[in-house]
């Protein structure tokens, strides 16, 4: 964050990307107990394998969501690194 900022634009900053996140995490939520209800009307076993399938699936997605997630900033500096030294390049040999 900015030294500059005051209490109010951090906030601001702050909810910005925190409302993103807790509408997704709030949606997969929702899916998971719609899942679970709807399952829940078809007997025990089914409520159980879906259960068991949203535990497991439910870190694995999220956990391969945050590493995707902060990947692309990393991604995206090296491509701009790559193609600012091409350019660089192309210039030298120009001259």
């Amino acid at each position: 964050m900015l030294v500059d900022e005051n209490f109010k634009q951090r906030l601001r900053r702050l909810f910005s990307v925190m409302i993103p996140i807790l509408i997704t995490q709030t949606a997969i939520m929702a899916m998971n107990f719609f899942d679970s209800s709807m399952s829940g009307h078809a007997g025990a076993v089914d409520l159980a394998g879906t259960s068991i399938g949203g535990n497991i699936w439910m870190p694995i997605f999220v956990g391969t969501n945050g590493v995707l997630l902060g990947a692309m900033p990393i991604v995206a500096h090296l491509l701009s690194a790559i193609i600012l030294v091409r350019s660089f390049g192309i210039r030298f040999f120009w001259r």
